[in-house]
């Protein structure tokens, strides 16, 4: 049956998620869109509720059914309750935290990164991405990060969250100790006149690079505790770059480390 009312349980509890508190009380985010409805299915993520306008089920009711995964039909001024995109295309889901795939941390890193203090969900979002694009095994978040369920950050990944191994490292520090007690160098990409250019650095798969906060970079107490320094060479007088760009350079630097 279509639900018609906004005040259904099933609803109010749905539009809760937008909170952090809430998600991580039930252990469940919520995110719109055919695109990322389709690449959660497509990776194996488990769907507890989708919700789509009469519209959307043209399009993914057979999708999801073949699938085994349950739906509710909502009347369009429901869907306008749950969703907070602009040009939404009628796609709700909701899903329990990856909890396997963002959970403990595993035995061996692999590729890895750390980004430190990254606090805008749209970058994180995309640098999530951009570790499963060039091919990084662990996306190492220390301090005090963006939540990754972060609708905002789930949207930016364009799926990638859903394959992505992550973890989250309280202290900065401890995750350089995480690293270097798997045999891996960190080098902290900072502006120090000691600093080795990423063009003249041949990184391997024990080489991990670090990325500060978009204002304010890492700590210089951090930047002292890694095993080294990386620049990114740059022209036209620019000193920085925003933190999403300059960890998809570091990655894509890493794509083919052996």
């Amino acid at each position: 049956m279509e639900i018609t009312s906004r005040t259904n349980p099933h609803i109010t509890d749905a539009v809760k998620l937008k909170s952090k508190k809430e998600r991580d009380e039930k252990g469940v985010f919520a995110f719109e869109g055919i695109k990322l409805c389709r690449e959660a299915l497509r990776r194996g993520a488990a769907l507890s509720e989708v919700f789509l306008t009469e519209k959307a089920a043209d399009v993914l009711a057979e999708e999801l059914t073949a699938k085994g995964c349950a739906y509710h039909t909502v009347s369009d001024p429901v869907y306008e309750k749950l969703t907070a995109d602009r040009s939404p295309d009628g796609v709700f889901c909701i899903a329990p935290f990856l909890t396997e795939l963002h959970g403990k941390v595993p035995g061996e890193l692999g590729k890895s990164i750390i980004l430190c203090d990254i606090q805008d969900a749209g970058n994180l979002g995309t640098c999530i991405r951009s570790a499963l694009a060039f091919g990084i095994d662990t996306l190492i978040l220390a301090g005090e990060c963006a939540d990754i369920y972060n609708p905002k950050c789930v949207r930016s990944t364009m799926g990638a969250l859903f394959s992505q191994r992550i973890v989250r490292v309280c202290d900065p520090l401890a995750a350089i100790e995480l690293c270097r007690g798997r045999g891996k160098k960190v080098f902290a990409a900072a502006l120090r006149r000691d600093a080795v250019s990423l063009d003249d650095l041949t990184p391997d798969r024990d080489t991990v690079f670090a990325v500060g906060n978009e204002g304010h970079g890492l700590s210089d107490l951090f930047i002292e505790a890694c095993d080294g320094r990386v620049v990114i060479p740059m022209e036209g007088g620019t000193e920085s770059l925003n933190a999403a760009v300059a960890s998809s350079v570091l990655m894509w630097r890493m794509r083919s480390a052996k």
